[in-house]
């Protein structure tokens, strides 16, 4: 099993920071965050971005897509949609330029949507930005959300409806990106991973959660794997059992560990998800 480590982990850092502190720490994969990427580049070039890598010797393994500042891929029509596929395929080129597999876009918000109207549109939006992502080796990684409300609700909040939405869309280049915290939050249960197809699930981000009602969790709660109440390995054997072989991303957005030295997280984080997949 293959681990790394999320950007989001140590948000309030920079880029060149992140990688200094997961390098230090023996990391070898991380996943980047797009909104970094962009403020490094402000002052450094993709040769840069690359080298700083190798010289880290970190893979990037998977990207966290921009939050939209407007309708996303699901509900973005006319004009909206055309700016939305300028940021996208721009995404894109940075992945394939960096060798990145997966891109992780997040369901729209769902507030103000009535009933299943939006469906037909986002299918048809999620296939347009997959033909464009599978022509530069990239694949599109789906994922549910579930909040409460002022940031959610959102157009998809658990598994089985992503799933049945990806299955929708029918695309090689269009799968799931898993998270154990929405996953549990929204109900998920072993049942629903069994009913996933193998191959369906593209990356995995990995959290324990403290012992509480799923509704009251926030993504503040999210924990070290090893120091909550979940049941982290019976989810992991279950998405292994139906063949993810991709890499599992300790993603934790948790104000108290991103006011810690990023190296301490780092490390901390390092040992709890070896022990995790061992």
């Amino acid at each position: 099993m293959k681990i790394s480590i999320s950007e989001i982990t140590t948000f309030p850092t920079d880029l060149e920071t992140d990688f200094k502190a997961f390098a230090a720490t023996g990391w070898t994969a991380v996943e980047l965050s797009i909104e970094k990427a962009d403020k490094y580049l402000t002052a450094h070039s993709l040769v840069d971005l690359k080298a700083l890598l190798a010289k880290s010797g970190l893979t990037p393994v998977a990207a966290i897509g921009l939050a939209p500042t407007g309708p996303g891929l699901f509900l973005a029509r006319g004009a909206d949609y055309d700016a939305y596929m300028v940021s996208l395929k721009r995404q894109i080129l940075m992945c394939e330029e960096l060798g990145i597999r997966c891109l992780g876009i997040g369901a729209d918000p769902g507030r103000g949507v009535a009933g299943k109207e939006w469906v037909e549109g986002a299918i048809r939006n999620v296939r347009v930005a997959a033909d464009l992502a599978q022509a530069h080796g990239v694949a599109i990684g789906v994922e549910a959300l579930s909040l409460n409300p002022p940031i959610g609700p959102f157009l998809l909040a658990a598994l089985n409806e992503t799933r049945e939405f990806v299955e929708k869309v029918d695309h090689p280049a269009v799968g799931i990106n898993f998270d154990v915290f929405h996953f549990m939050r929204s109900g998920g249960t072993l049942a629903d991973i069994a009913a996933l197809r193998p191959s369906q699930v593209l990356h995995v981000h990995i959290c324990d959660l403290p012992d509480m009602r799923p509704d009251s969790w926030e993504d503040k709660h999210r924990l070290m794997p090893g120091d909550g109440a979940l049941q982290l390995k019976a989810i992991r054997d279950g998405l292994l059992a139906h063949g993810y072989d991709g890499y599992w991303a300790l993603e934790l957005l948790n104000e108290d560990y991103w006011a810690e030295d990023p190296v301490k997280v780092a490390a901390v984080g390092k040992a709890a998800m070896e022990s995790f997949v061992a």
